[in-house]
């Protein structure tokens, strides 16, 4: 659901006032890169355990960081991948609907704090790609931010791949596979 899979900074170059920032970057506070880290290697467990306890172990490390430093927007972006790896998991549920506006406001803090924050902008579009409109989602609004999160980022893997789905769910079956092959020609360079 969020982005927080295949980060690439490579030919990242920010836009007009915008300052570049990565989710395994080293900006934010030790807290917060911390928990982003654990939420991150969580989508890597090898069983249901080890994910919910490293999740659980994010969730608590970004709340920490968040009540540290209210104006962290890792801190911001790690509460968001926390809790949206979990709703994942969990899958739907009652309790599930009550985070999702948790989980928006964490990633639209985020946002507010650090407008370049590419990967919080994918794991956004991502998001609102997804949703259903009753719940918030905006097909169009969740592209128009992967594209951007593209422009200030064109080898970020993961927004690239978040895009081809949201793509695809369109119908746009050859913009799609061309996103895609790029991301694959991308991956590869990274693997070398």
């Amino acid at each position: 659901m969020v982005a927080c899979a295949l980060i690439v900074a490579a030919a990242a170059r920010p836009a007009r006032g915008e300052e570049l920032v990565l989710a395994r970057d080293g900006s934010g506070s030790p807290c917060a890169r911390r928990a982003v880290t654990l939420c991150l290697d969580a989508a890597d467990a090898e069983d249901a355990a080890q994910r919910a306890d490293l999740l659980r172990r994010a969730l608590e490390g970004a709340e920490r960081a968040v009540a540290a430093e209210p104006d962290d927007a890792k801190a911001h972006f790690a509460l968001f991948c926390s809790l949206g790896r979990m709703l994942e998991t969990d899958g739907a549920s009652v309790a599930g609907l009550v985070q999702l506006g948790r989980l928006k406001r964490a990633v639209d803090r985020a946002l507010a704090l650090a407008p370049g924050f590419v990967d919080a902008m994918t794991a956004k579009g991502a998001l609102l790609v997804r949703l259903p409109g009753i719940l918030g989602g905006d097909a169009d609004e969740g592209e128009r931010l992967l594209r951007h999160a593209l422009a200030l980022a064109p080898g970020h893997v993961h927004a690239r791949l978040e895009l081809a789905k949201a793509l695809a769910g369109r119908g746009e079956r050859q913009a799609a596979l061309e996103e895609v092959r790029e991301a694959r020609v991308l991956a590869a360079k990274l693997g070398s």
